[in-house]
């Protein structure tokens, strides 16, 4: 029987952030899931308000192509994995967490990082997706990718700037952090096989992975060497080889 690859994509993200790992994955005789996110095209996401609406969906979308499958999720797509995990665990044979938190446990940094996003969705109101891109690619977390060939930064300037703006203000207002439930009592449950991917310049997450590790019955932690957050953009070839590692064990 064919195993199924649910992929996951980032903020800003589609699932064409996944195609050299896609690619590589239908060669391997895989069948491969990418639904796009709330708020980067997806075409039923009306009646989504909130976090775990959108996990909802998902699941819907997921069970309608496969019984079971594995799991990837690239932040913001790493926490809807997570979500997914523990809302839905019979659906999933194991996980590939790539630069994923499972939320913030405290309502004043909650609160503080709706704040923050909401002066995000202002920028993309009133000054439109390209002067939102210019600032999102100036965050500090993004820092590595400096070092990447310009083809590449270009191609995933590319897939930002081909969103809608209000759809990117919906996915901010409906599955930012701040929006998320904190799920860091729920991992003790997550029994698949599940790997927390991050890269070796991306600190914040690591130490999030070490701490997600300690949680989860059956995780382990892989470093890419020079790599920041996004490791689907800077390695991907890194994950390809996890992703495979952990499909053959399956």
């Amino acid at each position: 029987m064919t195993t199924t690859v649910a992929l996951l994509h980032g903020f800003t993200g589609s699932p064409n952030s996944f195609r050299k790992v896609t690619t590589a994955l239908v060669e391997n005789d895989f069948r491969v899931e990418a639904p796009p996110l709330v708020g980067h095209g997806a075409l039923d996401d009306a009646s989504v308000t909130d976090f775990e609406g959108e996990v909802e969906r998902l699941a819907r979308q997921l069970r309608a192509r496969a019984e079971r499958m594995h799991l990837v999720g690239y932040s913001l797509g790493g926490r809807m994995a997570i979500g997914l995990l523990c809302r839905h665990p019979g659906l999933f044979t194991g996980a590939t967490l790539v630069s994923a938190q499972p939320g913030l446990t405290a309502a004043a940094a909650r609160l503080d990082r709706r704040a923050a996003d909401e002066t995000w969705c202002n920028l993309l109101k009133t000054q439109g997706v390209e002067a939102f891109v210019d600032a999102w690619e100036e965050v500090p977390l993004f820092a590595s990718q400096t070092e990447l060939p310009a083809d590449v930064r270009d191609a995933q300037r590319a897939e930002r700037l081909a969103h809608d703006p209000n759809g990117l203000v919906r996915s901010l207002r409906t599955c930012g952090l701040g929006e998320m439930p904190s799920y860091w009592e729920a991992l003790s449950a997550i029994r698949v096989p599940t790997t927390l991917v991050v890269g070796s310049h991306d600190a914040k997450f690591a130490a999030l992975a070490e701490q997600m590790r300690d949680h989860l019955p059956q995780a382990k932690l892989r470093l890419i060497p020079d790599a920041g957050h996004n490791v689907v953009l800077e390695k991907p070839s890194a994950l390809l080889e996890i992703l495979l590692e952990s499909l053959g064990g399956a």
